[in-house]
């Protein structure tokens, strides 16, 4: 699942942001359906992790799409998830974001 997130974040200079938010819902979708399924607490975990990351990429291209409300819809959810993992790892790109006007 990092590698989708990273391959994701690689495509976001390449693709039109109107293509990209489908992959990258799609995505989010699969860890969603992922967090109902049985795993283990490092599972579950990760899962936040990856959600949080994929939060974070759908709302920047939100904000590329003009969709503000969207946008900070997103990067509440990345908080909240960098939260419940008990990971800051995502905290300083959410805030970069935060402070730039969305």
């Amino acid at each position: 699942m990092e590698l989708i997130v990273d391959d994701l974040a690689v495509a976001y200079s390449q693709t039109q942001p109107a293509e990209l938010i489908g992959w990258v819902q799609q995505h989010l979708g699969y860890v969603m359906h992922l967090m109902d399924a049985r795993k283990t607490l490092a599972e579950h975990r990760r899962l936040l992790v990856i959600g949080g990351w994929l939060s974070l990429l759908a709302a920047t291209v939100h904000i590329d799409l003009n969709q503000g409300g969207a946008a900070t819809a997103r990067l509440r959810t990345a908080v909240s998830l960098a939260k419940h993992a008990g990971t800051r790892k995502s905290m300083p790109g959410v805030m970069r974001l935060k402070l730039g006007g969305c």
